[in-house]
């Protein structure tokens, strides 16, 4: 699979700032510590939430939707990215850098550290879901989800009325 570039990110991303320039040079640099690329059985937890995860998704193929990416906002800069089939893990932890021009004219090494980790991978279930109707508002949504109010099912939105 081709390497994913910046410009990549950009488009994904919709505009080229900071977030986006410190997550897919964190992304490029955890993959090659570890030995992995894109396409690979990856698991990817993050302490952020904001741009860097829109190219961190680009580059290493994890998803909150395949269920492998888990984003976990404490406000750090950092990243665990772990191989499924081997079970290694690498921490990456970003520095503050300056402008996203000068953070691509430097060396990973001088934004990015990394130690590799004992982590637990969480086990990616895909579960297949059922939908049901909401005897309140008819809106359709997953079964697991439902509220038994006054013996009828409905939707959580519909508990709040």
């Amino acid at each position: 699979m081709n390497k994913v570039t910046l410009q990549d990110c950009v488009d994904f991303h919709g505009d080229f700032c900071g977030g986006v320039t410190i997550g897919w040079i964190m992304g490029n640099f955890a993959m090659e510590k570890l030995g992995v690329k894109k396409g690979d059985s990856l698991y990817l937890e993050t302490e952020f939430q904001n741009c860097m995860n829109d190219a961190l998704q680009m580059v290493t193929g994890c998803t909150v939707g395949k269920g492998n990416l888990k984003i976990r906002d404490i406000g750090k800069r950092t990243l665990i990215l772990a191989d499924c089939t081997t079970g290694r893990a690498v921490k990456v932890k970003a520095v503050p850098f300056g402008t996203k021009e000068e953070m691509l004219a430097a060396d990973p090494s001088e934004i990015c550290s990394f130690e590799f980790v004992d982590y637990d991978i969480p086990k990616v279930i895909k579960k297949k879901r059922n939908y049901i109707s909401c005897a309140i508002c008819g809106e359709e949504f997953a079964e697991d989800c439902a509220v038994v109010s006054n013996g009828k099912i409905i939707c959580p939105d519909c508990t709040e009325h």
